[in-house]
């Protein structure tokens, strides 16, 4: 097999320090010893700026990145249901449209990973003839009936969907892809229509469309490979990549560990030293008067929002 992994992340603006972070640990831990990755970065509106200081962080004779966007054309089939288009998550399925046919597999990464090992046995995984992805069950949701906020199953209608309670559900932040399968069995299509069908049952965005589409047609692989921050006491000289899941080790009020260790790799990149810092909050008179008022207290938040993402480092 080729001995240069091919990878995919999808990134905007927000997400591009976490990505330098990911691929400074690529560098630093798998590509030793001769070992080279290739990068496909979907950009969503990362910024010239953010942009060269993640070409900057690395070593591109180690590293080698390529940045696509994703056609307006294929962006549109999104809106099939609300507000699909605005988000970055859903521009993975469009993989197989915007990547040289050549290109037999990808590893697909979320961008809110370190890599602390070696990359080689998860890409040299063998996938079964009935198997497009390989992926890692969800730690904290391991069937499709685990339960959520609310006391909600993960896959709400997974009784309606021909599911049994117990049918495994994978975390899809880390995909190794048969683009080859993929595409014959129109997988992104698919995913679109039942997201659109069912969409009150979203969790997770293509997460759920993922898991219903790719039932049965999945490799599950090692936790090693997908292991979340919020376990406690993880052997991270076995571990090849560390998940933070929900709050982003970069954020002021980050709860979970390894936060020490995210930014010893955020160190090594153009985004040296910054820390988050802590969100501003609405004054208690003004919060008082905006809940009177919905419409003012929904723009009121935003611009809150807008004002907490303005004055991070990032």
């Amino acid at each position: 097999m080729n001995k240069t992994v091919k990878i995919a992340c999808a990134c905007n603006k927000k997400f591009a320090v976490l990505l330098a972070t990911l691929l400074k640990s690529i560098e630093v831990n798998h590509c030793i010893n001769g070992n080279t990755v290739e990068v496909f970065i979907i950009d969503n509106g990362i910024g010239e700026k953010r942009k060269n200081k993640i070409i900057d962080t690395v070593d591109q004779q180690k590293v080698s990145l390529r940045f696509l966007k994703i056609p307006l054309h294929l962006k549109n089939t999104l809106n099939a249901f609300p507000n699909g288009s605005k988000f970055t998550h859903y521009y993975r399925l469009f993989l197989v449209s915007i990547l040289p046919e050549t290109i037999e597999r990808i590893l697909y990464l979320d961008c809110d990973m370190l890599v602390l090992n070696s990359l080689t046995s998860l890409w040299e995984i063998q996938l079964n003839p009935n198997e497009i992805i390989g992926a890692v069950e969800d730690t904290p949701t391991k069937t499709v009936n685990s339960k959520v906020y609310h006391n909600v199953s993960v896959i709400s209608n997974w009784q309606q969907l021909g599911f049994d309670m117990n049918d495994p559900y994978f975390n899809s932040g880390l995909l190794l892809i048969d683009l080859y399968k993929w595409r014959e069995n129109n997988i992104t299509q698919k995913v679109i229509d039942i997201t659109a069908q069912y969409f009150e049952h979203v969790f997770h965005y293509d997460q759920y469309g993922l898991n219903v589409i790719l039932r049965n047609k999945w490799k599950l692989l090692n936790t090693r490979y997908n292991s979340f921050c919020t376990q406690k006491e993880l052997d991270l000289n076995d571990i090849v990549i560390l998940h933070f899941i929900s709050i982003k080790p970069n954020a002021f009020d980050y709860p979970n560990g390894y936060q020490v260790l995210f930014y010893h790799y955020l160190d090594q990149t153009k985004w040296s030293k910054n820390r988050g810092l802590e969100y501003k909050k609405m004054p208690k008179l003004f919060d008082r008067v905006l809940k009177k008022h919905p419409i003012l207290q929904n723009f009121g938040d935003n611009l809150l929002y807008e004002i907490n993402q303005f004055i991070q480092p990032w």
